[in-house]
C-alpha cells in the first residue's frame, strides 16, 4: 500500500505546508534510512549537526560530515530499535538534518 503513495509530490506537498509554518524558522528532522535522507536532502535538508548527551554536559555538539549517517543504542539495540545483544546490537540508523531557511 505504501508503494501507491510514492513518487506523485506527497511528501513535497506536505514539507511545504509544513515549511509555511515555520515562519522562516530552521526545521529539523530525523531521517531513518538512505532513501528517507536523499528525498528530505531534494526538499533542501542537510545531514550535518547534532546533539549527544554527554556525561556531566547537558548537551554537546558534534559536527558529522554530509551524508554520515549515526547510529543510536550500537551494543543495546537491533537495526530496528529492539533490544539485542552481541553481533545483533547494531544500532538503529540515523541522518539528522536540518532545513535552515525557510519559506
Amino acid at each position: 500500500m505504501f508503494l501507491l503513495w510514492m513518487d506523485i509530490g506527497y511528501c513535497s506537498l506536505l514539507m511545504r505546508d509544513g515549511f509555511k509554518r515555520a515562519s522562516g524558522k530552521p526545521v529539523h528532522l530525523e531521517a531513518s534510512t538512505p532513501r528517507s535522507r536523499d528525498i528530505y536532502a531534494h526538499l533542501g535538508f542537510e545531514v550535518g549537526q547534532y546533539f549527544v548527551p554527554g556525561e556531566n554536559v547537558t548537551l554537546t555538539l558534534v559536527i558529522l560530515p554530509v551524508n554520515k549517517e549515526h547510529r543510536f543504542g550500537v551494543g543495546s539495540v537491533d537495526e530496528m530499535g529492539v533490544r539485542a545483544k552481541g553481533a545483533a546490537a547494531v544500532g538503529f540508523p540515523a541522518f539528522i538534518m536540518t532545513k535552515w531557511e525557510t519559506p
